[in-house]
């Protein structure tokens, strides 16, 4: 388009003339009210093409992402946790051999401290009678030896009700030990065979893994060139906004020259600097304008060749001789495998029991427990019954000598009681200590190896799906946004009209010859008040350029304002 722009009258140069910057002042205002659709539309363009790209960047993504470090890593890592959880398994059933082992005699040493105790309170009830006879006639050791003999009789009981449930786990034990070794037999030989097949389907997933890994590696710079391209795309499109707030400034520039022409007689002076200020400053935004025009443009057309590129990878990819074997075949290995691995949870459950068993039999025993920590008090109660005894016998004669040394014996077997009560109750604190191990402790293996299975299967339909989506769609999405970007125009109306502008201010300079003296007042009042209309550095940068007398007062105003405080910045940046 070519601007029609007024010839001068007589011998009234363009400078001079307000009907020229009047003429600029409304092509600049048709050009700022265009700038708006003009970018909308282009904002139209970049938001289809992006949403176009984006199915295949989120295809490629999926491709190389199916099989991607985290989700092959956690895959592998489930088949490896079902190998170690093997081995835990078998090192779990020989365990609760040992506990069995170890249980069995901690019973042991229970039964011959109950042996020792039976014959402790023997030995206590015959010192009782040897007691009634010696002192029969004395009723001060007659009721020492009637308080021994309650005693025994009392510690007797409790001893016997405890001695029936030890009774009771050892005939368990003694069962459970049987069914436990079948366990392990089971648990040994299946884990044997499951195995050797884990350990395959993990390296055929590595190998899944690695190979799209290469792929993820080409997949990486395309997707990253179309991120950038749109981001330049993005930035380009501010120019619209900027181009708007660079045009009224000069239109304000315009305007205030124009109010000071209908005002003055002899501003020719003032005119052609402002003239030159107003070049400048258009042929800037004309040029800026342009440039950024074009990269949105060209950012767009590199869009549909990265929209090219994606297809072209994938279809490499795809067609590639020496892939790894499809990981299908691991899922169906891992469903061949389920009835070995059924097998070792039954067992692993059966085995389960064995601990249960352990436990209630322990619970029982230890609610029984107070009967043995009751022959701790009766051994103190006799200690008593024994000091005082003794101190009574100093008195006796040679009865007291015969009764003081029955006592010693007395003390003495309470302290023998005593021991071996602590020693059960010692014995009985182990063999409270061992908890039962759960079921599927280690976790479910069955249910792992179809969680694994079944994501594997989700993985290949997410590969296979979004192969398919790029070899059908890829041109077409390319195609489209070929088109797309081809209705953009920012030359008619808008473009030529910027630079038509400009052509015409640099033209009305060269006709304006040199400049006469311009009012240094107006000058500088007029150059103060344009310059604090910017809102951009590169405006400001032109207008210093144009008016470099204005520089040192910029400089010193800005020397003079204080430096914002840390907190100030950070409010500011936030």
């Amino acid at each position: 388009m070519t601007l029609a722009f007024q010839a001068p009258r007589g011998e009234v140069k363009a400078a001079l003339d307000p009907a020229f910057f009047q003429t600029i002042h409304d092509r600049l205002e048709q050009a700022r009210r265009e700038i708006e659709q003009r970018f909308l539309n282009a904002g139209g363009v970049l938001l289809e093409a992006r949403e176009n790209i984006q199915v295949l960047t989120e295809a490629l993504d999926r491709i190389a992402g199916s099989f991607g470090r985290d989700r092959a890593d956690q895959t592998i890592g489930a088949l490896r946790g079902a190998i170690a959880q093997l081995q835990e398994r078998i090192a779990r059933e020989h365990g609760r051999g040992d506990d069995l082992q170890a249980t069995a005699e901690r019973l042991s040493t229970i039964q011959a401290e109950i042996s020792k105790i039976h014959a402790i309170l023997g030995y206590l009830a015959a010192c009782a009678v040897s007691t009634r006879i010696t002192a029969a006639g004395n009723d001060k050791f007659m009721s020492f030896a009637d308080e021994i003999a309650n005693y025994v009789q009392k510690a007797e009981h409790e001893v016997a009700g405890f001695s029936r449930k030890v009774g009771q786990m050892t005939s368990e034990l003694d069962r459970i030990g049987e069914e436990h070794a079948h366990v392990i037999e089971v648990v040994g030989s299946a884990a044997a065979a499951a195995a050797p097949q884990l350990i395959e389907a993990a390296q055929v997933v590595d190998r899944r893994r690695a190979e799209l890994e290469k792929l993820a590696g080409h997949a990486g710079p395309v997707m990253h060139a179309a991120a950038s391209k749109f981001g330049g795309a993005l930035s380009a499109l501010q120019v619209g906004d900027m181009t708007r707030q660079r045009i009224e400034h000069v239109q304000e520039n315009i305007q205030a020259l124009l109010d000071l022409m209908r005002g003055a007689t002899d501003d020719a002076g003032l005119r052609i600097p402002v003239l030159r200020l107003l070049s400048a400053l258009t042929g800037a935004l004309s040029q800026d304008f342009d440039t950024d025009a074009r990269a949105i443009v060209g950012a767009l057309q590199g869009v549909a060749v990265d929209a090219r590129d994606i297809h072209s990878l994938v279809g490499n990819f795809t067609g590639r001789k020496g892939r790894a074997e499809p990981t299908h075949d691991v899922v169906e290995r891992l469903g061949a495998m389920r009835h070995l691995v059924e097998g070792i949870e039954a067992a692993g459950r059966r085995s389960a029991e064995v601990d249960g068993t352990i436990r209630r039999l322990a619970v029982e025993l230890l609610d029984n427990k107070e009967d043995i920590g009751n022959l701790r008090h009766v051994q103190s109660d006799i200690r008593l019954l024994a000091i005082n005894a003794y101190l009574h016998c100093s008195r006796m004669g040679d009865l007291g000598r015969t009764i003081g040394a029955i006592a010693t014996e007395i003390n003495r077997e309470g302290d023998k009681l005593g021991r071996s009560a602590n020693v059960i109750l010692q014995t009985l604190g182990a063999l409270g200590g061992t908890d039962a191990a759960p079921a599927d402790a280690g976790g479910d293996l069955v249910a792992g190896l179809d969680a694994v299975g079944g994501a594997l299967r989700e993985m290949d339909k997410e590969l296979g799906g979004s192969i398919d989506l790029i070899a059908t769609r890829g041109e077409t999405i390319a195609a489209r946004i070929d088109a797309a970007v081809q209705g953009l125009d920012f030359s008619g109306a808008l473009g030529e009209q910027l630079a038509a502008c400009s052509a015409a201010l640099r033209q009305a300079i060269v006709e304006a010859g040199p400049a006469p003296e311009a009012p240094a007042e107006a000058l500088a009042a007029f150059s103060e008040a344009a310059y604090g209309r910017y809102t951009m550095n590169s405006e400001r940068e032109l207008h210093l350029n144009v008016f470099p007398e204005l520089r040192a007062r910029v400089a010193a105003v800005d020397a003079s304002k204080p430096e914002p405080a840390e907190e100030d910045v950070d409010e500011f940046l936030l």
